[in-house]
C-alpha cells in the first residue's frame, strides 16, 4: 500500500503541471455573419471554424463585443481578434497573422438603374450607409471622411441595420462585404424587400484579406500570432478545411 501511495504522489505533480500549462487563448470578435456567427448554431462562421481548426493544442474562449469595442480593446493590449483587414495606420500598431480568407467589398442599391463607375461622383445626391468601426480600404476611408466631397453618410451599428434601411428606402446605397450582403438579403429580408435591393460589384469597392491581429505591445501577441500561423498552414492542407470552404461557398 505504501508503494502505491508513493507512486501516486510522485506522478501527481506531473499531472498538475501538465494541467496548469494548458494554454487558453481568448479571441474577441464582433458579429459578422457568415464569417462570424454569434448565435448558438452548428455553423459558427467560416472564419471562426478556420481559426478553431488552426489552434489545435490550445483551448479557445470566443468573446463577442461590438466591433468598435473590440478595436478599442485591441489598442489597450487587451484583445486578440480576427476578421480585420490591413491598412497603414493599423499596421503601425498591430501585428497581423497570415491571411485567413479573402473579402470583397461591394455596393448594394435600391435603384436598379443606379450608375456605378467607381467614382465618388456616383454618390452625388445619394444617402450612403456604412457601419461603425469598419474600414473600407484606405482609399475609400479617406474619400468618405473628406468633408470636401459633400457626401451624405449615415453610420449604423451593424450591416443588418443598413440592409433593412436600404430595403425600406431610408438609404440609397450601402457599402458591404459581398458574402455578408448576400447572406443578409436571404436571411433578414422578406420576399418583397429582396426585390428592392440590387448588387453592384463591377467595379467592386476593393478586395483584400482577413487576418487575426493583436497590438504589438501586447506581451502575448507575437507568440499567439506565431502559433496561429503554424496551425493555419497545416490546417489548410486538411480535408476539414476544404469542407469549411464548401459549406460556406468560399
Amino acid at each position: 500500500m505504501k508503494i502505491k501511495i508513493a507512486l501516486f504522489l510522485t506522478q501527481l505533480p506531473l499531472a498538475l503541471n501538465c494541467y496548469s500549462e494548458e494554454k487558453i487563448i481568448e479571441i474577441t470578435v464582433g458579429k459578422w455573419d457568415p464569417y462570424i456567427v454569434t448565435e448558438n448554431t452548428k455553423k459558427p462562421g467560416a472564419l471562426i471554424e478556420i481559426v478553431e481548426g488552426s489552434f489545435t493544442n490550445e483551448k479557445l474562449k470566443i468573446k463577442t463585443e461590438p466591433w468598435a469595442r473590440v478595436e478599442m480593446n485591441i489598442n489597450k493590449n487587451m484583445a486578440f481578434s480576427c476578421g480585420y483587414i490591413k491598412n497603414s495606420e493599423r499596421e503601425k500598431l498591430w501585428n497581423y497573422s497570415e491571411k485567413i480568407l479573402d473579402s470583397t467589398t461591394v455596393l448594394y442599391s435600391n435603384n436598379q438603374n443606379f450608375v456605378w463607375t467607381g467614382r465618388v461622383e456616383d454618390f452625388n445626391n445619394k444617402v450612403i450607409g456604412i457601419t461603425r468601426g469598419y474600414s473600407y480600404s484606405e482609399k475609400w476611408d479617406k474619400i468618405l471622411a473628406n468633408p470636401n466631397n459633400k457626401l451624405s453618410i449615415q453610420v449604423s451599428n451593424s450591416d443588418e441595420i443598413n440592409m433593412k434601411k436600404l430595403a425600406n428606402s431610408r438609404l440609397d446605397v450601402i457599402i458591404i462585404d459581398k458574402m455578408v450582403g448576400f447572406n443578409l438579403v436571404n436571411k433578414i429580408l422578406n420576399e418583397i424587400e429582396r426585390k428592392k435591393v440590387f448588387l453592384f460589384n463591377n467595379p467592386m469597392i476593393f478586395s483584400t484579406g482577413l487576418y487575426c491581429v493583436c497590438d504589438k505591445k501586447n506581451p502575448e501577441c507575437n507568440k499567439n500570432i506565431s502559433i496561429f500561423n503554424e496551425g493555419l498552414s497545416k490546417f489548410k492542407t486538411t480535408k476539414k478545411y476544404k469542407e469549411i470552404n464548401k459549406k460556406y461557398g468560399i
